[in-house]
């Protein structure tokens, strides 16, 4: 009969075979027990793919116990242990720099993170073998520590530590530091609790937790603390000054630094939300502002709050409305005497409704406590304001009248005219106007304007003309229509 070997490479000698050569098999098979019992071997990666085999007999990489994946793999690399037969446990160490897939045929795989450890089992079970992360199912911890005997276990409902195992202890049990990150209870299933306690039951120093700006837990380094003291929460900088605290016998929450920032410069808006009793209550939420260090009732202070849907700022000594907002009317409500920036002061009776505006488009009311509003001041300013209606350019003749049908319906409280030079002559430029000539200056030679609730009309008498001055030189001349004409306008008031 020939040798069988074991899953694991052992060889198992048949009988009597290799005689006089048992002392060679059984030293090869006692080094391959020590190596599966007690040897770490460094497994160099390159690439993505590795080949971790198991010899029958032989002394080989995959017979160690612990497995020290190394090197400088090219991405994440698939250890593939053969052959697919063989049934193994191994402690897995990964320090190659990229994840470690171990792999033994199409059934589950494990995957190792760079960083860090686990105990893994191949099933041997050929081509649909599988390898099973054992440690994914540990859920208690447990050991001991020189003589503090155990320092940490489960006791069913959460972790036990000790209180005589120093830090080192513990961090012995982690391999010298926690991980980065540090989950407690399971996502969608345990809640996750973790109770920092006092020393004493009635001791006025609770659990804190401090939480470090560098690299270590010297005191010299930027720190903070959230504590308990007594019954009241804290966070304190590293000298123990009070940067926020929850007062548990008044149930309030203060901030001693006296500054508090809500929301981001030029990225997010700030709110802050102050909560009424209960749905539908009629005591909402108030911002209280104190003129002294405390927040007794007997401090001059002021407070705003909402009662029902109202505004309200009011006195907090006495409780004395200042002013409120109605929102059930709209409408501001001045509770105290108001002296405006303006230096208008408002002198009605305290409580009574003030309203600083009034919207009245004829002003008849001719107050002297109330502003118009913007509507009423245009509605009275377009009705004070003068009407004026212009005939346009119209030519003239000796002896003819120029009537123009205004469409007032009323005579007009001005009426006028003038000459405008539509073709330049006697230094005269086009656009430019004079006042029209007529009998009140020249009544042999010009003419006259009158009006009715119709028309304005200007007849020129018979042989009328507009003798006019040269612009620049002072020479007269006689203005036609083929260089002027005659425009006629008419206000109204």
């Amino acid at each position: 009969m020939t040798s069988t070997y074991t899953t694991s490479g052992v060889e198992l000698i048949a009988d009597g075979e290799q005689s006089g050569a048992w002392g060679a098999t059984t030293n090869d098979n006692w080094n391959i027990v020590d190596r599966m019992l007690n040897q770490a071997g460094t497994i160099s990666l390159s690439g993505t793919t590795h080949t971790l085999t198991l010899s029958d007999g032989i002394l080989s990489e995959g017979h160690y116990s612990v497995l020290l994946f190394a090197g400088s793999p090219s991405g994440t690399n698939t250890v593939t242990i053969s052959p697919n037969d063989a049934q193994r446990v191994f402690f897995a160490m990964n320090n190659s720099g990229e994840s470690v897939v171990m792999s033994q045929g199409s059934g589950a795989n494990v995957t190792i993170a760079t960083g860090d450890s686990a105990i893994v089992y191949c099933d041997g079970a050929g081509s649909g073998a599988a390898v099973v992360d054992i440690t994914a199912n540990f859920d208690f911890i447990s050991g001991t520590a020189g003589t503090n005997g155990n320092f940490a276990s489960w006791d069913g409902s959460g972790l036990v530590v000790d209180s005589s195992v120093t830090i080192a202890s513990v961090n012995a049990l982690v391999a010298g530091t926690l991980p980065a990150t540090v989950s407690v209870g399971t996502e969608d299933t345990t809640v996750g609790v973790v109770n920092v306690y006092g020393p004493a039951t009635g001791s006025t120093s609770g659990g804190q937790i401090n939480l470090y700006a560098g690299a270590d837990h010297d005191t010299n380094n930027d720190f903070y603390t959230v504590r308990v003291s007594s019954e009241d929460f804290k966070v304190e900088d590293d000298s123990g000054t009070d940067l926020l605290a929850y007062d548990f016998s008044t149930e309030e929450w203060e901030f001693p630094k006296g500054e508090v920032t809500v929301g981001q410069p030029n990225s997010v808006a700030g709110i802050m939300r102050l909560r009424g009793q209960a749905t539908g209550g009629t005591t909402g939420g108030e911002l209280r502002l104190y003129t002294a260090e405390d927040w007794e009732v007997s401090v001059d202070g002021y407070r705003m709050r909402v009662a029902s849907d109202d505004f309200i700022f009011e006195r907090s000594v006495d409780g004395a409305n200042i002013f409120s907002w109605d929102n059930g009317n709209s409408y501001l409500q001045f509770e105290q005497n108001v002296d405006l920036a303006t230096g208008v002061v408002m002198t009605g009776d305290p409580g009574a409704i003030v309203d600083f505006l009034i919207d009245e488009d004829d002003m008849t009311s001719d107050t002297a406590t109330q502003a118009p509003t913007q509507q009423s001041v245009k509605a009275y300013v377009d009705a004070a304001a003068p009407t004026i209606a212009r005939s346009g350019l119209n030519t003239f003749s000796a002896g003819a009248t120029i009537t123009y049908a205004h469409g007032q319906g009323s005579e007009p409280d001005i009426i006028d005219g003038w000459l405008e030079c539509v073709s330049a002559t006697g230094n005269w430029s086009v656009g430019d106007r004079l006042k029209l000539p007529t009998s009140e200056r020249n009544n042999l030679y010009n003419g006259n304007i009158h009006a009715d609730a119709t028309n304005i009309y200007f007849s020129m008498a018979i042989n009328g003309q507009f003798v006019i001055m040269n612009k620049t030189s002072g020479y007269s001349f006689a203005a036609t229509s083929t260089n002027f004409r005659v425009e006629l306008f008419g206000v109204w008031f």
